[in-house]
């Protein structure tokens, strides 16, 4: 009796001891089993991600750092040079069923981007041509968020977008916008061309880029049977992360006009718009906006107001609302 008790009490032992060396992954590492003797850390690292900015139109925004309406739903994060796949749910959650591991760690070096794109984060962006269709608005956006030191006690990553909003409003002399067809021309980084068509709201995702002065820039066609092409006057900086309010205008006789009327940093930040606009970041558009002279791209951050000052199709009845990390006005 007492060998057959010696006997079980052994086989426990050896079923403990295999249990506390059993494979865990370390930060970077790919799950190699851990010294003999060495104390074992299961704490897996879980983020919360927070985006900078909408991901979305006005009908799927993730407003408040949600993520929400993702058809795919993994994101990469990267330790060291290793890339696994998180899963996000709609409160920016981010999980995973073979996740890193703390260690010993307090603080780890992680980046993340999105989509997981089998793990490879492209050097470049590349938008979808036909943004009226949402799903490929949808899947211009790219997220980013370069390699940061996470704390253990406060695991939050944030994301920002790796491509520009461009906010389209265009007035005709005598006329209506009311059905007009926009193309951006002559851009790069588009998927199978170099011509975006936006949405109907008239906003477009683009790569990170510069317009000359003296290219071919919009192609408008007006339901009056009205076309016109503007070339680029001046040079158009449009940097990631970025809203671009463009206020375009058209001529009785086709003549076109186009000014960056404000830049807004794509931060995310709710915006109370007075009559028919929703709440949005700052996402709305209104045909026949009344934006300034000025194209802000450079210089030190100032305030924009909401309705009334420079944002095209904001009237003057509303009370400015202060946006955060707005661009200066600057010709170039």
């Amino acid at each position: 009796m007492r060998r057959k008790t010696f006997l079980i009490s052994l086989a426990v032992s050896f079923m403990f001891i295999a249990c506390s060396e059993e494979n865990v992954s370390t930060p970077g590492g790919s799950g190699d089993a851990t010294t003999p003797g060495e104390e074992v850390t299961d704490s897996a690292v879980v983020l919360k991600a927070n985006i900078n900015g909408l991901k979305y139109s006005n009908t799927r925004a993730t407003s408040g750092g949600n993520w929400e309406n993702l058809e795919d739903t993994l994101v990469a994060i990267k330790i060291g040079d290793e890339v696994k796949s998180y899963g996000v749910d709609e409160e920016g959650l981010l999980t995973c069923n073979e996740p890193f591991y703390w260690g010993d760690n307090d603080k780890l070096t992680i980046e993340g981007w999105y989509p997981y794109n089998d793990g490879e984060k492209p050097a470049e962006v590349s938008v979808k041509s036909d943004q009226s269709v949402e799903e490929n608005f949808q899947a211009s956006d790219f997220l980013e968020a370069l390699p940061a030191e996470i704390e253990k006690v406060y695991p939050r990553i944030s994301f920002t977008h790796r491509v520009s909003k461009v906010i389209f409003s265009i007035s005709v002399e005598n006329g209506t916008s009311q059905g007009a067809e926009l193309k951006i021309m002559n851009l790069v980084g588009v998927e199978n061309g170099n011509e975006v068509t936006p949405n109907d709201e008239n906003t477009a995702l683009i790569a990170p880029q510069t317009i000359q002065e003296g290219i071919e820039f919009l192609n408008i066609n007006l339901l009056s049977g009205v076309s016109a092409v503007y070339e680029a006057d001046k040079e158009f900086i449009f940097e990631q992360g970025y809203i671009y309010f463009v206020d375009v205008k058209i001529s009785e006789v086709g003549g076109v006009t186009a000014e960056i009327a404000d830049t807004v940093l794509w931060t995310g930040e709710d915006i109370d718009l007075p009559g028919e606009s929703s709440k949005v970041n700052p996402d709305t558009y209104d045909n026949g906006w009344s934006g300034g002279d000025d194209e802000n791209l450079n210089g030190e951050s100032s305030n924009v107001s909401s309705p009334g000052i420079t944002a095209p199709g904001w009237n003057t009845d509303g009370e400015s609302t202060e946006l955060p990390a707005t661009k200066d006005s600057s010709n170039q």
